[in-house]
C-alpha cells in the first residue's frame, strides 16, 4: 500500500541484479566523453523506462506512491574528463510539456539538450508538488568518499524554498551525509532535501541513473 506522504530519504540495497546492472550499464554508452551526463524526456525517457531492467525501480516507486508518474531521468557518469562540482542547492524545476506555466508553476525556462538530447521546457513546480516528489538514484558502480557522492542534508525538505543565503546558514549548523553505497543500491529523497556534490578525489568512472517520480494523480491534476 503506497505512503500518504513518502518518506523523505531511504536507502535500499541490492534491490538490482549484477545482470541488470549490466544491462542498465549500456546507457553509458550514449553519454559523450566529458560530458558527464545526459538528460532523458519525451521519446528518450520513454525508451530508457521501457528498459527490462528497470523493473525493480517500478516496484519501489510503486511502494512508495500511487501511480507513479516518471518526468526525468538523467545517466551521469564522473570521470576525469568529467569531474564536476555541484553546490548546495534544492531541486525545484521539472520538465512541463508546452512553453508555459502550468497553474502555480514559476520560472518557466526552455532547457536546450547537449548532442543526443531533446530540448524540453521546465518550470519551478508549488511546494506541494514537490513535498510529494521522489529522485530514485539507482547506483550503477560502488561509491566511496573518494569518488565524489551526492551529499544530503537531513530534513531540510521541510524547511521549504531557500535562498542561497538560507542555504548557507543552514550548512553551518547541520553535517553533511555523503550517499555511499554498492552496484545495486537505491537510494531515495526528496528533490527539496538540500544536496551537493564534490569532485571526485579518484574520479573512477562512477555512474549513476536518477529517475525523477511523482504521484501521478497530482501529475495529470497539474496537467504534466
Amino acid at each position: 500500500m503506497p505512503l500518504e506522504t513518502p518518506v523523505p530519504f531511504a536507502h535500499h540495497a541490492a534491490i538490482f541484479s549484477a545482470s541488470q546492472i549490466e544491462e542498465l550499464s549500456a546507457v553509458f554508452a550514449d553519454v559523450l566523453a566529458g560530458a558527464g551526463g545526459k538528460r532523458y524526456t519525451g521519446l528518450g525517457l520513454k525508451q530508457l523506462l521501457a528498459r527490462s531492467a528497470l523493473q525493480p525501480l517500478f516496484a519501489l516507486m510503486e511502494d512508495l506512491m500511487e501511480v507513479p508518474h516518471a518526468m526525468r531521468a538523467m545517466a551521469f557518469r564522473k570521470t576525469v574528463a568529467a569531474n564536476w562540482f555541484v553546490p548546495a542547492h534544492q531541486d525545484r524545476s521539472i520538465p512541463v510539456p508546452f512553453n508555459k506555466c502550468p497553474p502555480n508553476f514559476s520560472n518557466l525556462t526552455r532547457k536546450r539538450g547537449q548532442a543526443g538530447e531533446e530540448d524540453h521546457y521546465q518550470a519551478e513546480a508549488p511546494l506541494e508538488f514537490l513535498n510529494q516528489m521522489r529522485n530514485f538514484r539507482i547506483f550503477i558502480d560502488p561509491c566511496t568518499e573518494s569518488d565524489g557522492p551526492m551529499e544530503v542534508l537531513a530534513e531540510t525538505e521541510s524547511m521549504g524554498r531557500l535562498t542561497k543565503a538560507e542555504i548557507a546558514e543552514v550548512e553551518k549548523s547541520r553535517v553533511w551525509k555523503p550517499l555511499l553505497g554498492h552496484a545495486g543500491d537505491v537510494a531515495i529523497f526528496c528533490p527539496l532535501t538540500v544536496h551537493r556534490s564534490a569532485r571526485a578525489a579518484r574520479p573512477t568512472g562512477r555512474r549513476v541513473i536518477q529517475v525523477e517520480c511523482a504521484p501521478g494523480g497530482l501529475a495529470e491534476a497539474m496537467a504534466l
